[in-house]
């Protein structure tokens, strides 16, 4: 009995380190093999044998074959990757459009720097066609840059979309791909009593990684070696042998604009994070959505209040101005489940209130609603959504009218007030005598006036007052020291909407404004000094004013007029914005890169010393199950020699 137990003790070690030396010899042999986990051999004692003197042990057994692998650094592995790719795609296309705003050739700030020098040029010689042609001139270069701008946006939006197809794609593939290696994993355990498939463990392991490059994702192991995965809000992508299929959808308002969705149709693009999808969704929706939408509104601000003024003026030829620009208006599109045709009327109420943002317009069966979708928060509407009372809400008027909404019904509609704006402006102007630089009422002072008062800023802010000889003829202001009432001064006002103006020299001879009232609300202007009684004004239409320049003046100081953002900005404050922010997403998205990219260095060596092949550590088994090898096989030899000798001594 006591052979027996040296020759199975010594049997059983052999064949342990045996395979101890195959899975060292395994490791040295994939040293060079990215994701390869090392593996080492784990060795149990085999039960003993009970008897009269003790339990007599059996030897040895290989109880597994077990990867060197820490589920919390491989974590970090694959969040540190998705992380990186992530920052890494936003750093790269933002930086595009950092430099395509912000740089002198290729950004709007010269073009409209150029564009206003101009309008001051002319308002210093009124008379030159020459500075009128190159007023025209530089506006159609400003437009031009707009549509630039726009263009090269529209081409980062198509090669967004083609990644967005690629991404797509390679997530189908990896998602296929580990749930064939699932089914692989679960046969290979079914046949070796659940022993861990080491190699194909680590190809699946490898496939995940790869998988978490181009989105962030959660894994969760199951009993049966098989692992699901889940994307988004806990979407399931991969569940145990089966995948599914992300697909690429047009967005139901914008043709041009790429959804991710499942294979049963529902969007998730807002729910996916981390990855290079990750990365291009977080593109669109924080640079080139207000890229486009914050471009869109420099320029609705600049052909909106520029066209008000210039309306306001008069050509060379004696004519009012007519629109200086063209521009398209805000868009509006339905979704195509609504229940019947037709949109709201949208315009542009007050661009000093207009956001850089689009709008979802709905109706739930009972009332109307507003959402911003940048800050997915509602917005409150004023007025009653008819033509008559149209809804009011950042700067929009929207009548609803056209659409026949019934209880029950549900209708949607993505309204965007500046996103087109950018490309479709364009320049009405193209003759130098049509430049509207003088203004169409003028004043002058009586030839018998002997006070030292005078007539200035004779403006006017709506066009339906002019000419004045079709709405009464000229307006005579004629001073009278009792004219508001004993001892109380003021101007006697004859045509036009008639009455008294009251002005009291000793308080306001350094100057006071008046603006007319019905029908002449749209005039104003400025008296000032000291007049005596009989002293007189007159406006009257402005015949051959070739030389005048006030409106010229006007539309020149609209470069530092705040029109935008709320009364707070000028057009290039609200660009200037626009680059500053896009600038510091950019930069804050390099950061995250480079500390990403930094901190992957950590990261991987820390799973390198817990899993990677050490070849001193191999080197040193590889001789330590040698040298047990060689002992239990010499110990074999003993055990044979005490049998023979055994042998032996019977026959003896």
């Amino acid at each position: 009995m006591a052979v027996g137990d040296i020759l199975g003790n010594s049997i059983s070690a052999l064949l342990a380190f045996q395979r101890a030396l195959a899975t060292t010899s395994h490791n040295i042999a994939n040293v060079g093999t990215e994701g390869y986990s090392a593996q080492r051999a784990e060795l149990e004692t085999r039960p003993g044998q009970g008897s009269a003197v003790g339990f007599i042990g059996k030897g040895v057994d290989v109880a597994t074959v077990r990867r060197l692998r820490n589920e919390f650094l491989e974590t970090q592995v694959r969040d540190n990757s998705s992380s990186f790719e992530y920052f890494d795609v936003l750093h790269g296309l933002s930086a595009q459009i950092d430099s395509l705003l912000g740089d002198p050739d290729t950004g709007l700030n010269p073009s409209m720097d150029e564009f206003f020098n101009a309008s001051e040029d002319v308002a210093t010689d009124p008379t030159s066609l020459a500075a009128r042609g190159v007023l025209i001139g530089n506006a159609q270069t400003l437009t031009a840059k707009f549509q630039l701008i726009d263009q090269n946006l529209r081409q980062l939006e198509t090669q967004l979309n083609g990644e967005l197809r690629n991404v797509v794609t390679e997530i189908n593939s990896f998602a296929d791909s580990i749930a064939d290696i699932n089914r692989e994993i679960v046969f290979a355990r079914s046949q070796a009593s659940a022993q861990p498939p080491n190699d194909l463990l680590d190809q699946r392991d490898r496939l995940i990684l790869e998988l978490s490059k181009r989105v962030n994702l959660s894994t969760i192991a199951l009993d049966d070696g098989s692992v699901s995965i889940s994307i988004g809000n806990g979407q399931p992508l991969v569940i145990g042998f089966q995948s599914r299929a992300l697909s690429i959808n047009n967005d139901p308002f914008d043709a041009s604009r790429l959804e991710v969705s499942f294979d049963n149709g529902n969007p998730i693009s807002e729910s996916l994070t981390g990855g290079r999808i990750g990365g291009l969704l977080g593109f669109r929706a924080q640079v080139l959505d207000a890229a486009f939408n914050g471009l869109g509104r420099v320029a609705v601000g600049l052909t909106d209040t520029f066209n008000r003024q210039h309306e306001l003026g008069q050509d060379l030829e004696g004519f009012l101005g007519q629109a200086f620009f063209r521009v398209g208006s805000p868009h509006v599109a339905a979704h195509p489940n609504n229940s019947t045709a037709g949109a709201p009327t949208v315009a542009i109420a007050d661009v000093s209130q207009l956001t850089a943002a689009d709008y979802l317009l709905r109706f739930d069966g009972a009332a109307w609603s507003l959402t911003n979708r940048v800050t997915g928060q509602g917005v409150a509407m004023t007025g009653s959504g008819t033509d008559a009372d149209p809804f009011v809400a950042d700067g929009l008027s929207i009548s609803v009218q056209p659409v026949a909404a019934s209880p029950g019904d549900d209708y949607r509609f993505v309204i965007q007030p500046t996103r087109g704006a950018a490309r479709e402006i364009g320049v009405n102007v193209t003759d130098p005598n049509r430049v509207a630089a003088a203004v169409p009422i003028r004043g002058a002072s009586a030839a018998a006036n002997v006070g030292s008062a005078s007539l200035s800023a004779v403006t006017l802010s709506d066009t339906g007052t002019v000419p004045l000889s079709a709405n009464g003829g000229d307006i005579t202001l004629t001073f009278d020291d009792n004219a508001v009432g004993p001892g109380m001064s003021g101007f006697v006002v004859s045509g036009g909407p008639g009455g008294v103006l009251a002005y009291d020299p000793a308080v306001e001879s350094a100057g006071k404004t008046f603006v007319l009232g019905p029908p002449f609300d749209g005039i104003s202007f400025s008296l000032a000094g000291t007049p005596a009684s009989g002293d007189a004004f007159v406006l009257t239409d402005n015949i051959n004013g070739v030389g005048d320049n006030r409106n010229a003046g006007l539309l020149g100081e609209l470069r530092g007029a705040l029109t935008l953002m709320g009364g707070n900005a000028t057009y290039q404050d609200a660009y200037n914005r626009l680059v500053g922010d896009i600038g510091v997403t950019t930069r804050q998205a390099e950061i995250g890169r480079d500390t990403q990219d930094s901190a992957r260095s950590l990261i991987l060596a820390n799973r390198e010393s817990f899993s990677g092949v050490n070849l001193d550590e191999e080197a040193a088994n590889l001789l330590r199950f040698q040298q047990a090898y060689q002992a239990s096989a010499r110990v074999i030899g003993v055990a044979n020699e005490v049998f023979q000798e055994l042998i032996g001594a019977i026959r003896g």
